[in-house]
């Protein structure tokens, strides 16, 4: 596969008080839930030498452990130890007392085709035993514009002429078909699993929705060998992160919680 450095280029080893959707113009003193948590000044976002919100890929792990998804693993609009993928963690690391890193390759926006994309760009370094994989919604795709120039296709809440790409409309009606969409989230949930399959990962799996309809045709994980279905519920969120859009503190704790209860605990 293509190498994806150069898609977080732009943030390596960059502290910004602002990243993506938690952005000036989207923040707001109060929301549905009440008074925003969080000030403008409250926390920064601190990237690591390959452009993502976590420890060095080079540190020593006594447990390889990975966080796959997209901003509500990264943790959009939330301190970095509000996150749930670091609360799991923290609950391992209390579990067993290794010493663990804490990686994650996150990104907001991303599809199933990045994660399988920026697995396979680091899974040979990082080696991961578990990986935990919050899957996002399986219509979102990962084009190439032009060279050296992704765009992140995002249906329905995010209009993706609002991303500086003019899409043209017989572009929008195949990525939105169906069977289409099926077929191109079955073939990247392939990769994650062969990928897995190098390291005998076991890959740790649980959907989460926000605010994209996802009918009821599913890509199928039962025929992935390295695949687990985590058996927490769908939860919706109880409060707002700082960018007024995503899960705030609470729902990512009871998120984290219930992981661990239901699906972690026994492993550790």
């Amino acid at each position: 596969m293509l190498d994806y450095t150069f898609y977080r280029n732009y943030l390596v080893n960059k502290t910004v008080q602002w990243h993506q959707s938690d952005r000036e113009e989207n923040y707001k003193s109060e929301n549905k839930y009440g008074p925003n948590l969080y000030k403008p000044d409250s926390f920064d976002y601190t990237f690591n030498s390959n452009g993502f919100r976590c420890d060095e890929f080079d540190r020593t792990s006594q447990i390889p452990i990975l966080f796959l998804g997209c901003s509500f693993t990264e943790g959009e609009g939330l301190p970095i130890d509000k996150c749930w993928a670091y609360l799991i963690l923290e609950h391992i690391r209390k579990a067993t007392n290794k010493t663990i890193p804490y990686w994650n390759l996150a990104m907001g926006g991303a599809s199933i085709d990045m994660n399988a994309a920026m697995l396979s760009t680091f899974i040979d370094q990082l080696k991961p035993k578990y990986i935990f994989y919050l899957r996002p919604p399986w219509m979102r795709r990962t084009v190439f514009v032009e060279q050296f120039h992704i765009q992140n296709w995002l249906p329905n809440y995010a209009n993706p002429h609002n991303q500086g790409w003019q899409i043209p409309e017989y572009f929008n009606k195949t990525l939105v078909h169906e069977p289409f969409a099926i077929q191109q989230a079955d073939r990247s949930l392939t990769i994650i699993d062969l990928l897995a399959e190098r390291y005998k990962t076991k890959v740790f799996h649980f959907p989460w929705q926000l605010g994209e309809s996802e009918n009821t045709i599913q890509p199928s994980i039962e025929r992935l060998k390295n695949f687990h279905q985590m058996k927490v519920p769908w939860l919706p969120s109880v409060d707002m992160a700082r960018d007024s859009l995503h899960p705030g503190p609470a729902t990512h704790r009871i998120v984290a919680n219930r992981l661990w209860e239901f699906d972690l605990k026994h492993l550790f």
